[in-house]
C-alpha cells in the first residue's frame, strides 16, 4: 500500500444507527435525504414491510420537517427525472394546503 496516497486521509465511517421496517440495521437519513428517497421511490402502495397508511404517514411526517422550496424542488425532480406521478401531485396539494388563508 502506498502510504503517500492512503496513509494520511482518515474519513469518519458512519455507523448503523437505526432499524429498518424489515428489522435489519440501517443508516438514518437526514430530513432532506428522507424526502428525496420518498419522492423517487414511493408510489403510495403497500410494500412487503409497510402498508399504504404507513407510507402516507411517513410522507406527512417528513414533509412537516422540510421547507416549502425544497418540497417544490422535490416535486419537480420527482416528476421530471424519476418519472413519478402520484407523489409530485401529492406534494403540490400539500404545498397548496399549507398556504390557505
Amino acid at each position: 500500500m502506498n502510504k503517500n496516497i492512503f496513509g494520511s486521509v482518515r474519513t469518519p465511517v458512519k455507523t448503523v444507527d437505526t432499524v429498518n421496517n424489515a428489522g435489519g440495521v440501517a443508516y438514518s437519513l437526514s430530513d432532506k435525504e428522507a424526502l428525496a428517497n420518498i419522492v423517487t421511490t414511493n408510489c403510495f402502495r403497500g410494500t412487503f414491510y409497510s402498508s399504504e397508511q404507513d407510507l402516507l404517514q411517513l410522507t406527512k411526517d417528513i414533509l412537516a420537517k422540510n421547507n416549502n422550496e425544497f418540497i417544490a424542488k422535490c416535486a419537480v425532480y420527482s416528476h421530471q427525472e424519476a418519472g413519478m406521478k402520484d407523489i409530485p401531485a401529492y406534494l403540490l396539494v400539500y404545498l397548496a394546503g399549507k398556504n390557505k388563508v
